[in-house]
């Protein structure tokens, strides 16, 4: 598919973000977003980190430890389209 995954956090929280390694082996989160239930019984992103600047849009993105993550999977195609439009990636 791309860079764009889902990621378990220990914290319970469930992420969409593009993902890309960090020199040190951890990962870095590029315009990550928080996958929340919507109104309709769907799933909808809201942006996470927001009010950083590297988790902002255009930002260099956010620095996660591995330690941190349960795991990391391919977003289902629907998930993964609704994040290109939100961040007009062009990749769909």
């Amino acid at each position: 598919m791309s860079n764009v995954k889902v990621l378990k956090m220990l914290t319970g929280e469930d992420l969409l973000s593009e993902v890309k390694d960090s020199d040190d082996g951890n990962l870095i989160l590029k315009n990550p977003c928080m996958m929340v239930p919507g109104q309709d019984g769907g799933i909808g992103i809201a942006p996470w980190a927001f009010m950083t600047k590297d988790g902002s849009p255009g930002g260099d993105g956010v620095v996660i430890k591995n330690e941190h993550i349960m795991f990391v999977a391919d977003a289902q195609e629907e998930i993964y389209n609704q994040y290109n439009e939100q961040f007009g990636s062009g990749l769909v």
